[in-house]
């Protein structure tokens, strides 16, 4: 599957990393002799591996411990991210939605009130609220108006744009439907 010297970088990557992890070593080299603590403080067995980097190049060694390094950065930074930052995104999209049922309840609320505001520029007698798919009706001794409320930053929606649309069309029409 991987070529020679891959291969055998992978398998000097994993020894280092479990001589590390595990285990008490003793690095030999021809004039002197290094003793490294375990980094889980049990001594789980003693490795004597003279072959091993006597006759691994310095630089592919470095190499192995310079990836591993940023192998376990990139592994911590995914195990932070799933236990940190996704339940947060979690609880920001919930936010969001709350805070849209809210604007939309006070939207209802308000186009409720909105005929009777000081600054409503008709009568409120002559005003017929309908809800949907607009608020209301306004009428005047010379015309009609359909009207719409809007709060803050909301839009027209697809059917009140149709509504609108043909209004500003002149296609209205008068319907009476009898009842026998």
């Amino acid at each position: 599957m991987f070529n020679a010297p891959l291969s055998s970088f992978f398998q000097n990557l994993l020894t280092l990393l479990v001589i590390l992890l595990l285990s008490e070593c003793n690095f030999y080299s021809k004039n002197e002799s290094i003793k490294i603590k375990p980094i889980f403080k049990q001594k789980l067995f003693n490795l004597y591996i003279y072959p091993l980097f006597d006759s691994m190049d310095p630089f592919m060694l470095f190499w192995t411990f310079l990836i591993g390094i940023i192998v376990g950065v990139i592994g911590g930074i995914s195990l932070v991210y799933r236990a940190a930052v996704s339940p947060l995104h979690h609880k920001i999209e919930k936010l969001s939605t709350e805070k849209q049922s809210l604007s939309t309840t006070y939207g209802k609320i308000t186009e409720q009130f909105a005929p009777f505001m000081n600054n409503y520029p008709y009568s409120t007698k002559h005003f017929r609220f309908i809800g949907s798919p607009i608020d209301g009706i306004q009428f005047n001794e010379n015309q009609i108006l359909f009207v719409e409320f809007k709060t803050n930053k909301s839009k027209l929606t697809n059917t009140q744009n149709k509504i609108k649309k043909l209004v500003k069309e002149r296609k209205i029409a008068w319907f009476e439907f009898r009842m026998k």
